[in-house]
């Protein structure tokens, strides 16, 4: 798995108080995960990138990267079972650590258009051969992070 930590600077935006975010990215059977914590008035935003192992599906790779997260198994068995309900070709994001958005919603899936609203600048920054989103450090209605 790569690993890299991106930090940004944060003054009135509102942005998770504890490292409660595990973003899921899929796309074209390659994952990036996206784990955001604050510290003083610093964003903390780790990127990893991972695809299956062989022999491995798309399910038991994303399920087994959470794992390594720490996602509880609650969130597990419903992040595995909405990955076997998913189109590959599509981009799709699960927000699983917490449980629930600010408006108390249960766990999150976007669609494309939504995470680039809510998560990315729209543009894919690449970093040691690790494709990744930048994120607009900005809230909208239902938004989690």
């Amino acid at each position: 798995m790569k690993k890299y930590t991106i930090s940004y600077s944060v003054e009135s935006v509102p942005v998770p108080k504890k490292r409660e975010s595990v973003v899921v990215i899929h796309e074209k059977k390659s994952f990036y995960f996206v784990d955001c914590w604050l510290v003083g008035k610093k964003l903390n935003v780790d990127f990893f990138s991972d695809a299956p192992k062989r022999e491995e599906s798309i399910t038991e790779c994303a399920i087994r990267i959470l794992k390594e997260r720490d996602v509880k198994s609650d969130d597990l068995r419903y992040i595995g079972k909405q990955f076997d309900n998913v189109c590959y070709e599509s981009i799709h994001v699960y927000i699983s650590r917490g449980g629930k958005d600010s408006l108390g919603k249960n766990i999150l899936k976007l669609d494309f258009e939504q995470i680039l609203r809510y998560i990315s600048s729209g543009v894919f920054v690449s970093k040691k051969g690790v494709n990744a989103f930048k994120l607009y450090l900005k809230k909208e209605k239902g938004a989690f992070l």
